[in-house]
């Protein structure tokens, strides 16, 4: 049995705490700025109100290509790894970044960039797998996709038989399954979106059936998928409002349309989704309103308006989006002011601006996608091991929503949503239990201690891990460096 670490403060009566990310790490926003000729990422540290600081612009060592597809996700920190890659649209490569999450700064991953081997066009779309095996990149141009390994320094290796046809004309956002087994693509031009599965060896395979049309007015864009890996939501490129088609995925990756939500009124040119981190909430660009649509996410995936929808205030056509970690701030990047707006989360869904920061980029030079450090999905409670920090379970005390991860060579995570009870006046736990795995979390209030026990099924063997909780230290609850 390994010791486990917890970080916790008494902030409300009954003995409830709120855990919350240490301060020893910090919390950024890296923007691709795509600009023609040299490329380069801006670095913004996040204050406690929203409120963003420019700490430096690093070189990618690739180019930008200064315009291209808004919902091509072109910058990604992965999960399991203090790491962020960018693609280079202009090169038709992508860089990896090695990042220090005490100050931000980025240095570059050996070998950076590195060559798809496809073609950008309008843009390289990126996204890792959950685990911290794989980078996947789809060249917009060529249509195809390149599936790369990622070794323990970061650099890139396209696996055997990459690029993979995409399945359709030009690529524009991807987004892998939290569960690590499927990689949703959009397909602008056919209006579709493409599945595959991924081996364990990184090739992949279309589902049967792929790709599926998305019937919604406009073009299918932007994609996200929740954390149970059950419901798929796409965005469209129209002017005729925003407009999102919701899918539930199949045990063998099949799409079966939920709804298709059409909002005239609500917004217009929604390429871009991402889902709050706990699930709850989609939050959509407008890129001809300057403003950004949010849906209340049921159970079942239906959307329904936040009232207010839309909120405006974003310094020009807001673009990529992404939230921090605690799912308390929105953050869109825009391509006319070249600047990153910043917006608090209400909890009813709601977005009040912070403010309107600048990258010092040129205006109109190519923004259009960011990524925040510690990625989503965001948790109040935290366990960290002691004998081996790169073991890391996290979860919401009041949603269920938890993430395990396990920062070792080969890497493993595991996203789900459980059922939290609380069992005394100090005790609170989580329990899910299913066919591939069986998850329970304690957490001791009273004594600031806590333990997990994961069981899962890979690669048809049950594997068990446990994690206990003897003292409260302040955990980072990222992988360690």
């Amino acid at each position: 049995m390994r010791a486990s670490r917890m970080k916790g403060l008494l902030l409300v009566p009954f003995l409830l705490f709120l855990f919350t990310v240490s301060a020893s790490a910090q919390n950024f926003v890296y923007t691709d700025n795509n600009t023609v000729g040299a490329n380069s990422v801006t670095a913004f540290s996040i204050g406690s109100n929203g409120a963003l600081t420019n700490i430096g612009t690093f070189a990618t060592g690739g180019s930008g290509a200064g315009a291209g597809f808004t919902a091509a996700n072109r910058a990604r920190v992965c999960a399991t790894g203090n790491r962020l890659y960018v693609s280079n649209g202009g090169s038709g490569d992508v860089s990896g970044f090695d990042i220090n999450t005490i100050t931000g700064a980025l240095s570059l991953v050996p070998g950076s960039p590195f060559a798809t081997g496809g073609t950008a066009g309008a843009g390289i779309s990126i996204d890792c797998t959950p685990n911290g095996q794989f980078l996947i990149a789809a060249n917009a141009g060529s249509s195809n996709i390149t599936v790369f390994s990622i070794a323990a320094n970061g650099a890139l290796t396209p696996v055997a038989g990459s690029p993979f046809a995409a399945g359709g004309v030009n690529p524009d956002g991807v987004k892998v399954a939290p569960n690590g087994r499927f990689l949703s693509v959009a397909l602008l031009s056919s209006d579709a979106v493409a599945m595959f599965s991924i081996a364990s060896n990184g090739m992949l395979t279309p589902v049967a059936g792929s790709p599926f049309a998305s019937p919604a007015i406009g073009a299918a864009a932007g994609v996200d998928i929740n954390c149970e890996s059950n419901r798929l939501f796409v965005s469209q490129n129209s002017n005729f409002g925003t407009n999102v088609d919701v899918y539930s995925i199949g045990s063998s990756g099949g799409l079966t349309l939920v709804q298709t939500s059409s909002n005239s009124t609500a917004g217009k040119n929604s390429n871009v989704c991402a889902l709050s981190p706990n699930q709850q909430f989609l939050f959509v660009s407008n890129q001809e309103i300057a403003s950004v649509t949010v849906f209340v996410v049921a159970s079942n995936g239906t959307l329904s308006l936040v009232p207010g929808s839309p909120f405006g205030g974003t310094g020009g056509d807001p673009s990529g989006l992404a939230t921090n970690a605690a799912g308390t701030f929105l953050f869109t990047a825009n391509s006319d002011e070249s600047n990153v707006t910043s917006f608090s989360i209400a909890g009813n869904g709601a977005l009040a601006l912070v403010g309107n920061f600048a990258t010092g980029r040129p205006l109109s030079s190519g923004l259009a996608s960011l990524a925040v450090f510690p990625a989503k999905p965001g948790f109040d409670v935290c366990l960290q091991d002691d004998a081996n920090p790169g073991l890391l379970f996290q979860f919401s005390s009041t949603s269920g929503a938890y993430l395990f991860t396990d920062c070792g060579p080969k890497g493993f995570a595991l996203c789900g949503k459980g059922t939290v009870s609380t069992k005394n006046v100090c005790t609170i736990e989580l329990r899910d239990n299913r066919v591939d795995r069986s998850v329970t979390a304690s957490l001791n209030q009273c004594q600031r201690s806590g333990a997990a026990t994961i069981q899962v099924v890979r690669n048809l063997v049950r594997v068990t891990y446990v994690l206990t909780d003897r003292k409260t230290v302040d955990d980072s609850c990222t992988c360690p460096p």
